[in-house]
C-alpha cells in the first residue's frame, strides 16, 4: 500500500486539475498541484506520515493560491488596449474618412479600424472628407471636420 501512496496524491491531483476546467474562479488547479508536488514528496521520502503529508498538502495549497493564482490569471487572461477606461474612448478622438456621404443632421457612413461605421454630423459631409470622431453613441459615431 504504502508503494501507492504517490500514484493516489497523483491521480487526486491530476483529477483536481480537470475539475477546474468545470468550475470557474481559478482555484481547485491549485489544490491539484500541491496534490501533485505531494507526490513527488512522498515519492521522495516514504516514510513521511499521512498527517505531514496533508500538512504539506494544506502549506502548499496556500502558498499555490496566494503566490500563483494572480500571476498565472494575468498571464492567461492577457492585456486589453483600452484597460480601465470607456469603453468607447478607443474610437473617440480617431481620425478617418467619409466613404457615404452624410447630409446635414443624417446619417452616412465613415470607415473607423477597416469597418464601417454608422455616422451623424452637424454639417454635410461629401464623401473622402478627412474627420475627427468627436462622439460614440452605441454604434453611431458623431464626427466632425478636421
Amino acid at each position: 500500500m504504502m508503494k501507492n501512496i504517490p500514484v493516489l496524491w497523483f491521480l487526486v491531483g491530476v483529477g483536481l486539475a480537470f475539475l477546474e476546467l468545470a468550475t470557474p474562479g481559478f482555484v481547485i488547479l491549485f489544490f491539484g498541484l500541491a496534490a501533485i508536488t505531494v507526490s513527488l514528496v512522498v515519492w521522495l521520502c516514504p516514510a513521511l506520515s499521512f498527517t505531514w503529508q496533508l500538512g504539506i498538502f494544506m502549506i502548499l495549497t496556500i502558498g499555490y493560491i496566494v503566490f500563483l493564482r494572480s500571476w498565472l490569471k494575468n498571464m492567461l487572461v492577457g492585456k486589453t488596449s483600452n484597460e480601465g477606461g470607456d469603453p468607447d474612448s478607443e474610437v473617440v478622438g480617431q481620425q478617418t474618412t467619409v466613404v457615404e456621404a452624410i447630409p446635414a443632421n443624417g446619417e452616412g457612413k465613415v470607415e473607423v479600424f477597416g469597418t464601417n461605421w454608422r455616422a451623424v454630423a452637424a454639417t454635410p459631409l461629401a464623401v473622402g472628407t478627412r474627420v475627427r470622431v468627436a462622439a460614440q453613441n452605441n454604434l453611431v459615431l458623431t464626427v466632425e471636420p478636421l
